[in-house]
C-alpha cells in the first residue's frame, strides 16, 4: 500500500460568468443586458458600448466578456482586457477577477503575477470566492507576492467557508503538510469531507487515503473503500490505484485480485506509471489474470521507460530469466543499472551479482563490492551477506579481506542470520580475519544448526567427532550427523555410515553403514561410493562382491576420489570383479598417484619397474617410488634405495641409496636394516663404520634375518665393530645355519673344527661342511667339500657314519 498522496493546489482557470440578475439602471442598459443573456450579441454590443464608453462598469464588464469569448466579434483578449480594466477601476468585482485572471495567464496583457495578485485581492475583498481562492494560490506559490503559506491558508479558508471545492481541497493540503497552519490531519479530513461530499474525486481519494492508512484520523477501511470507489468511478487514477491496492491486499475490503487487476489495467491505460508497474507484476505472478510474462514485460517496459525503478528492476529480471522476452543478460544489466542509479536496493543487489559473475557486464569485483555495500547500507541483509562472501572470496581485483568479511558476518550473525552464523563459524575455525578459535566456531555452528542449517549441523558434528572447540563426544557427533542425514543431506549420510562402519558413537553395524552409504551414494556423494566399494570388497555388511566393489569404486574414482581410483587399480591388477588388466590397473593407479595417493604411486611404480601393463621404465618407476617414499611407505623407500644402488632409472648414488635405506630401517624394515649394515661394513655411501654395521645387523638379526645373522656373526668372528667373541659368532652362525644358510653353515663348521667359541667337534664340523657343500652357491661348494675332506681324515669310520646320519636327518628350521 502506498502512502497518502501529496496533492497540489487546485485552481479553476475559468472566466467569471455574467450575473444572472439584470442590473438596475437605464432602459438601454437593461435592454443590452437582456440581449446578451438571449445571445443577441450584436444588439448587446450596439446598446452597451456607448454606455461603457461613458463609464458604466456593468456595460464595460459585459463588453469584456463579449471580446474575450468572441461573441459576435472576433475574439480579442487585448480589447477584453481593456474593457475589464474600465469596469475593474469602477470597482466591478467580476471584472477585477477576470482582469486578474488575464494577468495571471498573460491573456491580452503581459503576464504579471503582481498585477494578478492586486486585482484578485480587490475582488476577494468584495467577497468573490474564486478571487479569494486564486489569491491564496499565488501566496502558496510565491507568484506576484512573497510566498506566505499563512496568507494562503487565510484566503483559502475564506473561499472554503463559502463552499469553494478547490479551496476546501487546498486548505486540507496545507493542514496535511503543516504549511501556514499547524499540521492537523483531523482538520484536513474535515475540509476534504466537505469537498468529497460535493463529489470532488480528488478529495474523495485523499480522504480515503487518510481513513485507510496509519493516521491520526480514526481508521475506517470500509468508508475508505467506498470513497475510493466513488472517485474511481469518476475516472480518478489515484483512487483507482489505491482501491486496487486494497482489493489486492484484502485490507479494508474482501480480497479480490481480479477486481484489483481490472482497476490497475484501467489506471495503467490512463498513463499511471505505478499502475503499469503493478500490472506487470500481476501478469508475471498470474494474479487476477492468467500468468503472461510477455504482457508483464510489456507493462514493465512502459513504466520503466518513464523511469519507474521497480519496473526497471523487474524488467531486468525478466531479461535475466528469459521470461516473456529473449534471455539477454546485457539488457538485464542495462535496466538494473537504470534502477540502481535511482538507489533501488533490489537493483543494486542484482546488478552486484552480475558484476561479480561477469554476466551481461565485464566481471568487476570492485563494482560488485560497491553495489553490495550500497544495498547493505540501506539495510538489505542479503546484500550484507553477499558482500561478506565476496570479500572473503577476493577475486581478480583484489585479495580476500577476511577481516571485513568477519565483521560483516559478525554483525549479521548477531541479528540471527543463519548464513552469517555459519560463515562466521568457518572463519573462526580457519582463523581467517579473526583469531583462530575452535570454541567460537563451534558456538556459531551451534546457533546456525539450531536454525536448521544442515551445513552447520554437519560442521558441528565434525567438531564433536574430532573434539575441535568442544569436548570430543562421538555419540553427540552421531546424533548430529543423523539430524542432517534424516533430512537427506548426503555429506551427513556418508559420515553417519562411516561411524556405523567403525562403531564410533554408535554400535558397529555394517548393515546400517551400508544403508547410509547407499543413500549418500545415490545422491552422488563420492566418499560414500568409495566406502561402499570397500564394504563390498571386504564383504562387511554385505556379501563379498568384487564386481559391486568395482562398480562403486569406479563411480567414486570417476569423480576424482583417489582412494577409489587406487582400489579400482588394485582390482584390475588382481582381476577381482573385473577382467585382469594391468594396463587398466596402471591407468587408475596413475589417476590416484598423480592426485597424491602414495599407495597408488607405489603400485604404479611396481608396474613400471616390472614392465607390467606398461612399458618397462625405471625412470618412471623411480618417480613414483619417490612419491610413495616421501609419504613414508617403507616398501617404496627400499625400492627407491635399490634403484639408487643399482643406478636404474636414476644415476647410481650409494649415498642416496643409504639415505633411503636408513628411512626404511628407522621404520623397522629388516631388509633395509640389514642392507644398511652392509653399507656401513663396506663404507658404501657412508663412512665405513663397523660399529654402526653391527648395530644395524643386530636389529635385523633380532628379527630373524639370515643375512644379518651371518653378517653379525662375521663381525664377532673378526672383532669388527664389536669385541671379538667366537661364542657370539658361533651363536649367530648357528641361527642362520639351522635355517639353511650355506655361508653360515660353512663358517660354523670352521668354528667346530678349530674349537673357537664352542667345543671342538669334528663330527659337527663334518655335518656343517657337508650341508654347505650341498646347499651353497656353486662357487663356494669346493671350499666346503675340501674342508669336509679334511675332517674325513680326522674321523673314524663310526664318526663319519654318525656325521652322515646327522646330515641325513637334518631339516632346516622355518
Amino acid at each position: 500500500m502506498r502512502t497518502l498522496v501529496r496533492f497540489g493546489f487546485a485552481g479553476f482557470w475559468l472566466l467569471a460568468a455574467a450575473p444572472v440578475a439584470l442590473p438596475a439602471g437605464g432602459d438601454a442598459l437593461q435592454k443590452g443586458a437582456a440581449a446578451y443573456s438571449h445571445g443577441d450579441f450584436d444588439k448587446a454590443l450596439q446598446l452597451l458600448k456607448p454606455l461603457a464608453e461613458h463609464g458604466d462598469a456593468y456595460a464595460a464588464m459585459t463588453l469584456g466578456l463579449i471580446y474575450a469569448k468572441g461573441q459576435g466579434v472576433p475574439q480579442d483578449y487585448a480589447a477584453a482586457a481593456g474593457w475589464y480594466r474600465k469596469a475593474a477601476e469602477k470597482g466591478n468585482a467580476f471584472a477585477q477577477t477576470n482582469l486578474a485572471l488575464f494577468y495571471a495567464e498573460g491573456r491580452g496583457v503581459t503576464q504579471d503575477y503582481a498585477q494578478a495578485a492586486s486585482w484578485y485581492r480587490k475582488a476577494a475583498d468584495q467577497g468573490v470566492t474564486f478571487a479569494a481562492g486564486s489569491l491564496a494560490r499565488l501566496y502558496a506559490k510565491g507568484q506576484g507576492v512573497k510566498q506566505d503559506y499563512a496568507e494562503a491558508a487565510n484566503w483559502y479558508r475564506k473561499a472554503a467557508e463559502k463552499g469553494d471545492v478547490a479551496a476546501e481541497v487546498n486548505l486540507a493540503a496545507l493542514y496535511l503538510r503543516g504549511e501556514g497552519v499547524a499540521r492537523d490531519e483531523h482538520e484536513a479530513a474535515i475540509w476534504l469531507r466537505k469537498a468529497a461530499d460535493k463529489g470532488n474525486s480528488y478529495a474523495q481519494s485523499a480522504l480515503a487515503s487518510l481513513l485507510s492508512g496509519e493516521h491520526a484520523v480514526k481508521h475506517d477501511a470500509a468508508e475508505a473503500v467506498a470513497l475510493y470507489r466513488k472517485a474511481a468511478e469518476k475516472g480518478d487514477v489515484a483512487a483507482e490505484t489505491h482501491l486496487a491496492d486494497l482489493l489486492a491486499s484484502g485490507k479494508g475490503a474482501e480480497k479480490d485480485e481480479a477486481a484489483a487487476f481490472a482497476l490497475y489495467q484501467k489506471a495503467a491505460a490512463q498513463g499511471s506509471v505505478y499502475a503499469q508497474s503493478v500490472l506487470g507484476t500481476f501478469y508475471a505472478q498470474g494474479r487476477g489474470t492468467k500468468q503472461d510474462y510477455a504482457q508483464a514485460a510489456l507493462w514493465y517496459r512502459k513504466a520503466a521507460e518513464q523511469g519507474n525503478a521497480a519496473a526497471e528492476v523487474r524488467l531486468g529480471l525478466l531479461y535475466l530469466q528469459g521470461s516473456g522476452v529473449a534471455r539477454d543478460e546485457a539488457q538485464a544489466a542495462l535496466w538494473l543499472e537504470k534502477a540502481a542509479a535511482q538507489g533501488d536496493v533490489a537493483a543494486e543487489a542484482n546488478l552486484a551479482r552480475l558484476y561479480a559473475e561477469g554476466r551481461g557486464v565485464p566481471e568487476d569485483y570492485a563494482k560488485a563490492r560497491d553495489l553490495y555495500r550500497k544495498a547493505a547500507d540501506k539495510g538489505d541483509l542479503a546484500s550484507e551477506i553477499n558482500l561478506a562472501l565476496l570479500l572473503a572470496k577476493g577475486g581478480p581485483s583484489g585479495a580476500p579481506d577476511y577481516t571485513e568479511a568477519a565483521r560483516l558476518f559478525g554483525a549479521a550473525a548477531a541479528r540471527g542470520n543463519v548464513t552469517a552464523q555459519s560463515n562466521l563459524a568457518h572463519l573462526y575455525a580457519a582463523g581467517l580475519g579473526v583469531t583462530k578459535d575452535p570454541a567460537q566456531a563451534a558456538a556459531w555452528y551451534q546457533k546456525a544448526a539450531d536454525q536448521g542449517d544442515l551445513a552447520a549441523t554437519l560442521a558441528l558434528a565434525h567438531a564433536y567427532e574430532t573434539g575441535a572447540g568442544v569436548t570430543k563426544d562421538l555419540t553427540q557427533a552421531a546424533s548430529l550427523y543423523r539430524k542432517a542425514a534424516d533430512k537427506g543431506f548426503a555429506g551427513a549420510e556418508a559420515k553417519l555410515g562411516a561411524l556405523y562402519a567403525t562403531g564410533a558413537g554408535v554400535p558397529q553395524d555394517y548393515q546400517q553403514a551400508t544403508a547410509w552409504f547407499e543413500k549418500a551414494a545415490a545422491q552422488g556423494d563420492t566418499a560414500a561410493a568409495a566406502n561402499l566399494g570397500l564394504l563390498y570388497a571386504k564383504g562387511e555388511g554385505v556379501k563379498q562382491d568384487y564386481a559391486a566393489a568395482a562398480k562403486w569404486y569406479r563411480a567414486a574414482a570417476e569423480k576424482g576420489d583417489t582412494f577409489a581410483a587406487a582400489s579400482l587399480g588394485l582390482l584390475y591388477r588382481h582381476g577381482q570383479g573385473v577382467t585382469q588388466d594391468y594396463a587398466e590397473a596402471a591407468k587408475w593407479y596413475a589417476k590416484a598417484a598423480d592426485a597424491g595417493d602414495p599407495s597408488a604411486a607405489f603400485n604404479l611404480a611396481l608396474l613400471y619397474a616390472g614392465g607390467t601393463g606398461v612399458k618397462q621404465d625405471y625412470t618412471a618407476a623411480a618417480t613414483y617410488y619417490r612419491k610413495a617414499a616421501e609419504h613414508g611407505i617403507v616398501a617404496a623407500q627400499v625400492a627407491l634405495a635399490q634403484l639408487y644402488e643399482k643406478g636404474q632409472g636414476v644415476k647410481q648414488d650409494y649415498a642416496q641409496a643409504a639415505d633411503w635405506y636408513r628411512k626404511a630401517a628407522d621404520q623397522g624394515n629388516v631388509f633395509a636394516q640389514s642392507t644398511l649394515a652392509l653399507f656401513y661394513a663396506k663404507g658404501q655411501g657412508v663412512k665405513q663404520d663397523y660399529t654402526e654395521a653391527a648395530n644395524w645387523y643386530r636389529k635385523a638379526a633380532d628379527k630373524g634375518d639370515l643375512f644379518a645373522e651371518t653378517g653379525l656373526a662375521l663381525l664377532y668372528q673378526r672383532g669388527q665393530g664389536v669385541k671379538q667373541d667366537y661364542a657370539e659368532a658361533a651363536k649367530w652362525y648357528a641361527k642362520a645355519a639351522e635355517r639353511g644358510d650355506a655361508f653360515a653353515q660353512s663358517n660354523l663348521g670352521l668354528l667346530y673344527a678349530d674349537g673357537q667359541g664352542l667345543k671342538q667337534d669334528y663330527v659337527e664340523a663334518y655335518k656343517w661342511f657337508t650341508l654347505a657343500a650341498e646347499h651353497g652357491p656353486v662357487g663356494n661348494r669346493a671350499t666346503a667339500q675340501s674342508n669336509r675332506d679334511i675332517m674325513t681324515d680326522k674321523l673314524t669310520e663310526a664318526q663319519i657314519k654318525q656325521a652322515k646320519d646327522l646330515v641325513a636327518h637334518w631339516r632346516p628350521l622355518p
